[in-house]
């Protein structure tokens, strides 16, 4: 398994990418690895274009680095940046709030690092 790094643009077009070439994982991981790998990077990736601002040419990167521990992943915003909950709940409504919830149940290690923009980072076992 080799690394890789999407500069993608801030749109929802991105999410199809970043799972697709997630692809290239595929021998090296379980598929239930490989199913929990997508669903993460569905769900940072999706926050970030969220969150980040609504410029047409905002832009987000995506860094997958597989590792002894399992595959870490990055993402990169240039969103306001924002102090992770202790936990993670979704909302009331059920229908928002489950992205960092779904991360703090599915990786092993997860955090959110102070840097311009926003950066989201997980690491699952392979």
């Amino acid at each position: 398994m080799r690394s890789f790094r999407l500069d993608l643009p801030a749109h929802s077009s991105a999410i199809t990418t970043a799972r697709a070439a997630l692809d290239e994982l595929a021998p090296s991981l379980s598929d239930e690895a490989l199913i929990d790998l997508r669903l993460l990077v569905s769900e940072v990736v999706t926050n970030a274009i969220r969150h980040v601002e609504t410029a047409s040419d905002a832009r987000i990167v995506l860094l997958v680095e597989p590792g002894s521990e399992g595959v870490r992943v990055e993402v990169h915003d240039e969103g306001p940046g924002f102090a992770p909950p202790t936990r993670p709940e979704p909302r009331a409504a059920g229908t928002s709030g489950w992205g960092l919830f779904l991360v703090q149940r599915l990786a092993r290690r997860w955090g959110v690092e102070p840097a311009p923009g926003a950066h989201v980072w997980f690491v699952l076992s392979a």
